[in-house]
């Protein structure tokens, strides 16, 4: 694992590795045994971006909001279906979250091997709702195949603003973003953290590169070395929870 080479390299500057978050936050919780601690292995740079995901139903389920959809499940119970792109991936825990959160709803879940097949199904009917990075699922959106119900972020989306936030639906701290993270070994002196997160953070904001990311999906986060190892903690302790209390099995 890329991660676990990083961790035993020297914190000299020119070792450094991108890691998205299911690696980083998210498998550490689903594994018996990793290579690496998250927070204590590497100095983090910055957050590059965050990539939120988006709460999409199949047109014929007759839901158009988070409420109705939560409504639904309540009023029958196990019967309404979840895709994801297999056990404990990112998809797989983002809805579970929203399971949580939303009242700990009774929702099945149907597991695929990735997100393609199984938004495939929800197009043609047969789960009920899935939650997607915003980039895969934008284009069947704006085809109308699919109706979006909620963003996955604290902001709404650029490319999507009639869509309203989980929070704005009425379902607070469900939060689930891809996040991005430039990393660096442990011990890596603070002169030389310094100097790569100002020329990163510097070409990140240029125009051409916020306007790429957020014609993506993405949020530009950019933060502080300080500010990106609190927040990886606190993604790697909010993921720690949903696995706990979902009971999440790797299969």
């Amino acid at each position: 694992m890329g991660l676990g080479a990083l961790a035993q390299s020297q914190p000299d500057g020119y070792t450094l590795a991108i890691s998205a978050s299911g690696a980083l936050v998210m498998l550490p919780h689903l594994m018996p045994k990793m290579p690496f601690d998250s927070v204590k292995d590497f100095t983090p740079v910055t957050v590059i971006t965050a990539v939120p995901q988006v709460l999409t139903v199949r047109k014929t389920l007759g839901v158009k909001t988070v409420g109705e959809l939560v409504a639904m499940a309540k009023a029958r119970p196990g019967k309404v279906s979840f895709g994801t792109s297999g056990h404990g991936t990112s998809l797989h825990l983002a809805a579970e979250l929203f399971r949580l959160r939303a009242g700990k709803i009774d929702i099945v879940h149907i597991p695929y091997r990735g997100v393609a097949p199984a938004l495939t199904d929800l197009m043609g009917g047969q789960i009920d709702m899935l939650f997607g990075d915003i980039p895969v699922m934008l284009p069947q959106i704006k085809a109308g195949t699919i109706v979006p119900l909620a963003v996955t972020a604290r902001v709404r989306s650029p490319v999507m603003p009639d869509v309203p936030t989980m929070a704005e639906s009425g379902v607070a701290d469900a939060e689930a973003e891809t996040i991005y993270a430039l990393l660096a070994p442990a011990g890596l002196p603070a002169d030389r953290v310094g100097l790569l997160h100002r020329t990163l953070v510097k070409a990140l904001r240029e125009p051409e590169a916020t306007r790429v990311i957020a014609d993506q999906g993405g949020i530009l986060v950019a933060t502080s070395p300080e500010e990106s190892r609190t927040y990886i903690a606190s993604e790697s302790r909010k993921w720690a929870e949903v696995v706990r209390l979902a009971d999440v099995k790797m299969q």
